[in-house]
């Protein structure tokens, strides 16, 4: 029995020792690799879009001053022959927008105008120039402005929309005009529209 006895201790032993040396090698690795954790983040920042076009409203209903100041016809010579704020055959004017892109990335600016009531067919006439003149559907101008700070940065730009009542040779059309009972009128709408350039 002493011999099982023994036997049981050298089992016990060399198992004891087995575990101590399993435990040795666990906690060994344990203790003994590298480690590092690495990483990195990022913000982003939403460009600024800041537009602006003298005279107009984001509501699209400034009264704007197309006819307020009326001219002859060449667009240049004050009208001393017609009552103030009144057109007639012969008379012209205009009127100025200074678009500005005060933005943080390019835009492209679009100009256009319209008549919304000319029922009684007032014959006027719309020019970029004052050299080629054409019907209100007709009168577009797209303009490219830089984003504020860009080197050699064109960030605004003067549009000028010029108007005349065109003689078409048919005067008895505009004496009707001008004898109406109820005076005849002209309403224009000039908008522009920004939009990014990507």
């Amino acid at each position: 029995m002493e011999k099982n006895d023994s036997k049981k201790k050298k089992f016990a032993i060399v198992l004891l020792l087995l575990v101590v040396a399993c435990g040795f090698y666990f906690v060994s690795g344990t203790y003994a690799k590298y480690t590092r954790a690495l990483g990195g983040s990022d913000t982003a920042t939403v460009a600024k879009f800041s537009i602006d076009a003298s005279g107009l409203d984001k509501a699209q209903n400034a009264s704007i001053n197309l006819f307020d100041t009326v001219k002859e016809a060449d667009t240049t010579t004050d009208e001393e022959n017609v009552a103030a704020g009144k057109i007639a055959p012969g008379t012209g004017g205009s009127f100025t927008t200074t678009l500005t892109n005060k933005s943080e990335v390019d835009v492209k600016a679009v100009v256009t105008l319209k008549e919304t009531s000319n029922t009684s067919n007032i014959p006027i006439e719309y020019s970029l120039d004052k050299t080629t003149w054409k019907k209100a559907t007709d009168i577009t101008k797209e303009v490219n402005l830089d984003y504020t700070g860009k080197t050699s940065a064109k960030t605004n730009e003067n549009v000028t929309i010029y108007w005349r009542w065109a003689f078409d040779g048919d005067d008895s059309a505009d004496t009707t005009l001008g004898e109406a009972t109820t005076a005849p009128t002209v309403t224009t709408q000039v908008t522009a529209t920004f939009t990014q350039i990507d």
